[in-house]
């Protein structure tokens, strides 16, 4: 499982396609959706400090790519681009070791392997680029849980 590293790069951010939307998933406190609508699915880098999903109290984070749409397949291709926020420097960097690679076709949703959060120190988001669908909408989805808790 990966842990979530204190270091933060500072390298400048890549600006991609279009906008999304991060939301609350249910009632839970921290666990978050983006979703992003655009031709290539490819969303622009995190910008706002409520973007993502806060690390604070967070033990554990699961990601999972979807097609909005109930008929919405993944075509086995793309990247969900993950970045982190330094509340110290006030900025949004690319986390290259936390990126995940969307390898499903054929199917609705890909969720990956979840991972313990040894920092709860700034945000954490992924944001998709390049990612292939049947359709131009997909949403990720960012589940947390509280430490010693399961983010299954």
């Amino acid at each position: 499982m990966k842990k979530f590293l204190a270091a933060l790069l500072l390298i400048p951010s890549l600006a991609y396609g279009a906008a999304g939307t991060w939301a609350l998933i249910g009632t839970g406190p921290s666990s978050r959706s983006f979703l992003c609508t655009t031709a290539g699915v490819t969303c622009d880098a995190p910008t706002l400090v409520t973007d993502g999903v806060s690390l604070s109290g967070v033990g554990g984070v699961v990601v999972t790519v979807c097609g909005t749409a109930s008929t919405t397949t993944l075509s086995g291709a793309g990247t969900l681009t993950a970045y982190v926020y330094n509340e110290g420097t006030s900025s949004w960097a690319p986390a290259p070791d936390y990126n995940l690679t969307v390898t499903s076709s054929a199917v609705r949703c890909q969720s990956f392997a979840p991972f313990w959060v040894a920092d709860t120190h700034g945000r954490i988001a992924w944001v998709t680029t390049g990612v292939t669908a049947s359709a131009n909408s997909l949403t990720v989805y960012v589940y947390v849980s509280s430490p010693g808790g399961s983010p299954l």
